[in-house]
């Protein structure tokens, strides 16, 4: 739905409680993940006050919010409502996922560890799942774990730019860069100003290129 569409939506839609709290949440989870993809984050934070103000203890609104502070680093204010968010509603993948990399970030390992595990748990299929635990694996040291989980959610999502950038980095660190290449060639395709991209891109075809056999005469 395009953001004029969720913006109509959101309009019309209810403002009463029901037994789980705003009857439009996912309208209003939808719209402010719209607004954060299209730049606009005053707007999409200004959206989830408006949601909250009607239902503060709503799951699906406090993950949206968890996920956008997460966005701008807000790391505490992010942990505050993801874990307020797990308190209402454990059942999402996508909050354990958002937890994994809050907790990662903030260097607490262990928890983004079980987080990272209960995302896979809930949606094995999920690439976003298997990135947050590829990641957590990798900040472990654990780089055999963590190119199995990464190269998963390459086969799950085939043109998802962090899988392929992460992977790529994990190929490089452990000195096959004619692996990593491909990865890096199609993240430039795909996403041509992936930070970082350009120079993991160039390192890999120096690193392939001085592993060549010298042509004989």
């Amino acid at each position: 739905m395009a953001l004029g569409d969720l913006e109509k939506a959101a309009e019309m839609a209810p403002t009463r409680h029901t037994l789980s709290g705003l009857a439009a949440a996912p309208i209003y989870a939808r719209l402010v993940e719209a607004y954060a993809a299209d730049g606009q984050m005053p707007k999409a934070l200004a959206t989830l006050d408006k949601a909250l103000r009607v239902a503060p203890g709503n799951a699906e609104l406090l993950r949206a919010r968890g996920s956008l502070l997460l966005r701008q680093g807000d790391l505490d204010g992010a942990r505050a409502a993801l874990e307020k968010a797990r308190a209402a509603d454990a059942r999402e993948p996508r909050l354990h996922v958002e937890l994994a990399n809050c907790y990662r970030n903030l260097g607490d390992l262990s928890k983004a560890e079980a987080a990272a595990k209960e995302a896979v748990r809930l949606d094995p299929r999920s690439a976003d799942a298997q990135l947050a635990l590829g990641l957590v694996d990798g900040a472990l040291g654990r780089d055999a774990e963590a190119a199995r989980a990464l190269r998963e959610a390459v086969r799950l999502s085939p043109e998802h730019p962090d899988a392929l950038f992460y992977l790529a980095a994990i190929e490089l660190r452990a000195g096959r860069a004619p692996s990593a290449l491909p990865l890096l060639e199609k993240l430039q395709k795909l996403a041509p100003g992936y930070p970082r991209g350009r120079e993991a891109l160039a390192m890999a075809r120096r690193m392939t290129q001085a592993r060549a056999p010298v042509a004989t005469p």
